[in-house]
C-alpha cells in the first residue's frame, strides 16, 4: 500500500504507533538486531547511526559504573565506598535507580 494514502488510527502520532507511515531502517542503529557484548547497551542516543563496518562502536555504549563522573548520589545519600567499579544497568541516571 502506498503510504501517502494510508489513514492513522487517530491523531498523528497514532501514524508511529501503527506503523503505517514510518518503518525502521534497518541500516541504521534503531533496526539493529543483535545485542551488545557484556558491559555494554545498544544506546538510544544513537538510534540514528549508521551501523556501518563496527555495529558495537556505532550502537552500544559501556555501561556507566557507580565511579562514573555523570553520576552523583540523590540529596540525603553519599557514595558507598568501594563500589566505583559496579556497573549501572545503561547510562549514568541509571546507577540510581533500583532494581525491580
Amino acid at each position: 500500500p502506498n503510504a501517502d494514502f494510508q489513514r492513522c488510527s487517530s491523531d498523528v502520532f497514532s501514524c508511529l504507533d501503527d506503523d503505517q507511515c514510518c518503518s525502521i531502517d534497518s541500516s541504521k542503529c534503531a533496526g539493529m538486531t543483535m545485542n551488545c557484548t557484556s558491559g555494554m547497551y545498544l544506546d538510544p542516543d544513537k538510534a540514528g547511526n549508521d551501523i556501518g563496518n563496527d555495529p558495537l562502536a556505532s550502537c552500544c555504549t559501556h555501561v556507566a559504573t557507580c565511579g562514573s563522573h555523570a553520576y552523583t548520589c540523590p540529596h540525603g545519600y553519599r557514595k558507598t565506598v568501594g563500589v566505583n567499579r559496579m556497573q549501572c544497568a545503561s547510562d549514568a541516571a541509571s546507577c540510581g535507580q533500583k532494581d525491580s
